[in-house]
């Protein structure tokens, strides 16, 4: 009995709310109706997104939106509003059928993914990409590379991938060190990667790898990488620890964002929210957009940016280690980066279709706390770039379009 009365009840809500939803999908406010139909069109889309996954609704829910929806269409039939007054009630009865919706969704996730089928995944990958950094072995009587690991993940990836592309080309050996961490801890960011191999120990005479020419320590300049991209796939292929249930189960529009602020030292150290906005409004307009997952630090969860992904495109946080947020951001079908080499070290990798990366055209180095103009992909077609110094935040340009502008930035990279 009570499986029937729950149908009856969840069959009112839904012809309750259908009907609400037509009366209220228009505005009065001619300005506003552009900006009405987006905010249709995501509750549409998370409306059926809610209806693919068959939740079941709790009882109590369901009573109390028959009471809301009854209420509010009694209202609507009864009051006398302006046609202001009553474009405000129409975009809150929206905004609480959006917020109704997604919080339905956020309550479910994907089926988890056996640990079969992320073995089988690493093993796949690793055949696929294996040859291209076989271990050749060292000679003993040559140098050993000894270089310094500084900063975190991405930083960490760019310095072994310059060392160990040079070791294996010589046959040195190649050994790490942090002068943080100490030696026994420096693969500490990189370690999970199943490729990653060094010595142990020094041998013969050591290099020590500073290697100025390409930049500093950091060795951030694309012109060297750019044709290391299958060394590197197999170098950073994943662990099993490394795949999220979320980045075995993308859909084909889905979209992964990388969202870094580093704004508590200097202004304009991370992209705008309108950067992330028009990237997402030109895939929406191409149909092209899925479910968006963020990848960002714990203390970021409440940013301002963050929050609004979420509000207004229905954004969700992707609850991973660090290593799991990039391997996400590599396999996403679309990415949309930040700055640094977090994010740019999954565009460099990714396995995707579209890649989105920010700069600062008024800014030579096209941001002001690392070398992005060196970092430049420049013949990666997947790749587009917004100049998050233009009004509003920028819209996509291809590499072509950047370097043959007039910016600062289309300087620096001339330059390089």
């Amino acid at each position: 009995g009570g499986g029937a009365a729950d149908a009856e009840l969840k069959g009112k809500v839904d012809e309750c709310e259908a009907e609400q939803f037509k009366q209220i999908k228009d505005t009065p406010i001619a300005q506003a109706r552009a900006e009405r139909v987006q905010l249709v069109a995501r509750v549409e889309k998370c409306l059926s997104k809610l209806a693919s996954l068959n939740v079941a609704t709790p009882r109590e829910e369901l009573a109390s939106r028959l009471a809301l929806c009854t209420r509010s269409m009694q209202f609507q039939r009864t009051a006398r509003l302006s046609h202001y007054d009553l474009h405000g009630w129409t975009n809150q009865r929206l905004l609480e059928r959006l917020d109704i919706c997604m919080r339905s969704v956020a309550g479910t996730k994907p089926a988890a993914v056996s640990a079969e089928h992320k073995r089988g995944y690493v093993q796949a990958m690793n055949r696929t990409v294996i040859r291209h950094c076989s271990n050749y072995g060292y000679d003993k009587s040559k140098a050993s590379i000894h270089i310094e690991l500084a900063g975190r993940m991405g930083n960490n990836m760019l310095q072994y991938l310059f060392a160990r592309a040079t070791a294996d080309i010589n046959k040195w050996g190649l050994v790490l060190f942090d002068v943080l961490r100490g030696p026994g801890n420096a693969a500490l960011n990189i370690q999970h990667f199943p490729n990653v191999w060094h010595t142990a120990v020094g041998n013969a005479k050591k290099l020590t790898a500073g290697f100025y020419g390409c930049n500093d320590k950091y060795l951030q300049n694309y012109l060297f990488y750019k044709d290391l991209r299958p060394f590197a796939l197999c170098l950073f292929a994943p662990g099993e620890s490394d795949i999220s249930d979320t980045a075995a189960t993308l859909g084909p529009n889905d979209v992964v964002i990388h969202f870094r602020d580093e704004g508590f030292q200097l202004a304009n150290m991370s992209p705008p929210f309108g950067y992330f906005k028009n990237v997402l409004d030109s895939l929406n307009a191409t149909q092209q957009l899925g479910t968006i997952w963020i990848v960002t630090s714990p203390d970021l969860a409440d940013h301002a940016s963050v929050l609004k992904l979420k509000q207004e495109f229905g954004a969700q946080m992707h609850s991973g280690t660090s290593e799991q947020d990039h391997y996400l951001g590599r396999v996403a079908p679309i990415f949309v980066g930040s700055f640094g080499t977090f994010s740019w070290t999954i565009a460099y990798l990714s396995l995707g279709r579209k890649i989105y990366l920010p700069f600062y055209g008024d800014q030579t180095t096209g941001v002001n706390w690392l070398p992005w103009h060196n970092l430049f992909i420049h013949d990666d077609p997947r790749v587009q770039y917004s100049d998050c110094s233009a009004k509003g935040g920028g819209h996509p340009m291809t590499a072509e379009e950047v370097t043959t502008g007039s910016t600062k930035f289309a300087t620096g990279l001339k330059d390089r």
